[in-house]
């Protein structure tokens, strides 16, 4: 995992930290169609700390799309 300037202190200390994976069920089986994750920075003194960021999986955007539109993907 790299590191990456924080917009706060300016130094390179923020990483991406995985939060939660988001599931969902789909025909009895359990599909994971999104992560979500924050940013958090490792200086002490700065404490930064984004918002929690979802993300969705290429499984997760086709699922969201309505039924008929699936079909011709």
């Amino acid at each position: 995992m790299s590191l990456s300037k924080c917009p706060k202190c300016g130094k390179d200390s923020l990483i991406k930290s995985p939060s939660t994976r988001i599931m969902t069920e789909k025909l009895g089986s359990m599909v994971h169609t999104s992560n979500e994750y924050s940013y958090i920075c490792l200086d002490n003194v700065c404490a930064y700390r984004s918002d929690i960021i979802r993300e969705k999986t290429e499984l997760g955007e086709k699922l969201s799309l309505p039924w008929y539109k699936r079909l011709f993907i």
